[in-house]
C-alpha cells in the first residue's frame, strides 16, 4: 500500500474518533492531503501533553500529526505520511491514537475489565509485553480500507490513565506481532521521556533562600 493511501487511511481514523479530541482541528486531513510545503506545521517527533505533565515521544518511524493534537488527545502516522522528513525506517503503514485523562486511582484498569467495555468489540488475543496487556480486537473498523482487527492497550503514565489504539489496512504487519511492539515502544518512550522532563524540571528549580534568624 502506498502513502497516499494511507493518507486517506489516517483521515478515516481522525473522522472516526474526532469525537475524542476535544475538537481538534484536522487541518489537511479533512481533504485527506498532505501538509504543502510551507503552508502547514510540520509533523512532531516529541510533544509535551497534559500541561506538560507528559512528554509524548512516537515510536521510531512515527511522527505526531499537529492538526490532531489537543492536550489530552492526539494520532500518529508514519512520517513520511505526515509529511516529514524523517525517514519511517521500517516502520509498517498503521495509525495510532493515544488519550489522556486523570488518574482516579493508583492501578492501571486490568485486561479483562478493558476488554469487556469494549463497544462492539471481541477480544481475540492477548499479548503481555514488560507486564502490560495488549488486546487484539475485532470490532467494526472505522472506515473502509481499515482492517476490523485493531491492537488496544491501557496504562497509566506520570499520573494520567492512558488508551493507545492502533489502526491498519488488512495487509499492514503491525495486525500481526509487531503492533503491540510500537505501541509499547509509545508507552515505554513517553514513560522514560517524562520521567527524566520531572527529573530536570526539580533539578533546575531555583531553591528558596534559607530565612534570616535574626
Amino acid at each position: 500500500m502506498n502513502t497516499g493511501i494511507c493518507k486517506g487511511l489516517v483521515l478515516a481514523v481522525a473522522v472516526a474518533l474526532s469525537g475524542c479530541s476535544d475538537g481538534a482541528a484536522l487541518g489537511f486531513l479533512q481533504d485527506g492531503l498532505a501538509p504543502q510545503s510551507g503552508t502547514a506545521a510540520k509533523p512532531f517527533t516529541q510533544v509535551e501533553m497534559v500541561q506538560g505533565d507528559v512528554t509524548l515521544v512516537p515510536p521510531a518511524g512515527f511522527c505526531v500529526d499537529p492538526a490532531s493534537l489537543t492536550q489530552t488527545f492526539a494520532i500518529l502516522a508514519r512520517c513520511d505520511v505526515l509529511g516529514g522528513r524523517d525517514g519511517a525506517l521500517d516502520a509498517p503503514l498503521s495509525v495510532v491514537t493515544i488519550s489522556f485523562a486523570k488518574a482516579t486511582t493508583p492501578d492501571t484498569i486490568s485486561a479483562s475489565v478493558f476488554g469487556d467495555n469494549i463497544e462492539g468489540g471481541k477480544v481475540t488475543a492477548t499479548e503481555t509485553l514488560g507486564g502490560l496487556s495488549y488486546l487484539r480486537v475485532r470490532a467494526q473498523a472505522p472506515s473502509d480500507g481499515l482492517s476490523d482487527v485493531h491492537w488496544h492497550a491501557v496504562d497509566q503514565l506520570n499520573g494520567y490513565d492512558v488508551a493507545v489504539a492502533l489502526y491498519a489496512p488488512d495487509d499492514s504487519a503491525a495486525l500481526g506481532t509487531r503492533g503491540p511492539r510500537i505501541l509499547q515502544q509509545l508507552l515505554n518512550g513517553s514513560e522514560g521521556a517524562s520521567v527524566a522532563n520531572d527529573v530536570a524540571t526539580r533539578t533546575l528549580r531555583p531553591k528558596a533562600k534559607p530565612k534570616k534568624l535574626f
